[in-house]
């Protein structure tokens, strides 16, 4: 199989590219890296969704690589999720079956918050509207969402990588706080959201929570730790062995 890996100027991309090759030589696989924006292979294997685009497009097999669903800390350095065609809920992981041991790897669900009640809705931020068609650009779903709901609490976008976790977490209850919902467009903040009690609207397929609730976000935790993979299990290969053939259902499919 003729396996291009895609990796451009960010560091953790340059970090894990060398990975994404070693683990598929343990299958005998000898794929190349390159920091081309267009397809220079049958399978390209893509590092994010902001530099490739046009591979994303061209109708032909990709796998991404992209920020991990579940877990805090080190987890947001060391830890991928991986999908088929697409990514967060437009991907396709290849869960087969849930392992349910895989999810104290990254969360203890013991500390979940229950359903929390309050007053305010939340508008959560984010770059940008993603892979969403509705919408031409952030700022018109944002005025959707403001035309919509009456007692609205604005959260600004954030990047929990580039704070200390106890830091981001003081911050973020905060902003819970006298919270009933939260609005998401498509951003994995959902399932933080989801972790900490906040029942969570999402208005696009592509939120990797989207036609989840919180009364049953144990089951979608649980599924959502078998999508990613910390970067020792990506060097030895495991992840080819569930990947290594597209099926299933795209996580926005998940019930």
């Amino acid at each position: 199989m003729d396996i291009a890996i895609h990796a451009k100027v960010s560091p953790w991309q340059i970090k894990v590219a060398p990975l994404f090759k070693e683990g598929l030589a343990k299958h005998g696989i000898e794929a190349k890296i390159t920091s081309s924006s267009k397809r220079i292979s049958d399978v390209a294997i893509i590092l994010g969704p902001n530099y490739f685009k046009e591979i994303e497009s061209d109708g032909l097999p990709y796998l991404m690589g992209n920020r991990k669903f579940v877990g805090f800390g080190d987890h947001v350095h060391n830890t991928l999720a991986i999908s088929w065609d697409g990514f967060n809920g437009r991907g396709t992981f290849c869960v087969d079956e849930v392992d349910e041991s895989r999810l104290e790897k990254f969360i203890d669900i013991n500390r979940m918050r229950p359903k929390q009640k309050g007053n305010y809705s939340l508008l959560c931020e984010q770059s940008d509207i993603g892979r969403c068609t509705e919408y031409k650009n952030i700022n018109q779903w944002y005025a959707h969402i403001k035309n919509i709901v009456n007692l609205l609490k604005i959260r600004r976008k954030k990047n929990p990588e580039r704070v200390n976790f106890k830091i981001w977490e003081q911050s973020f209850l905060s902003e819970l706080n006298d919270v009933k919902e939260a609005h998401v467009l498509n951003s994995t903040v959902s399932i933080d959201l989801l972790y900490y009690g906040i029942p969570v609207i999402s208005h696009d397929r592509g939120d990797p929570c989207f036609g989840g609730d919180i009364d049953n976000r144990e089951k979608l935790f649980h599924y959502l730790a078998n999508c990613q993979w910390d970067y020792s299990e990506i060097a030895n290969g495991d992840w080819w062995d569930k990947l290594k053939e597209k099926r299933g259902i795209k996580l926005c499919e998940f019930k």
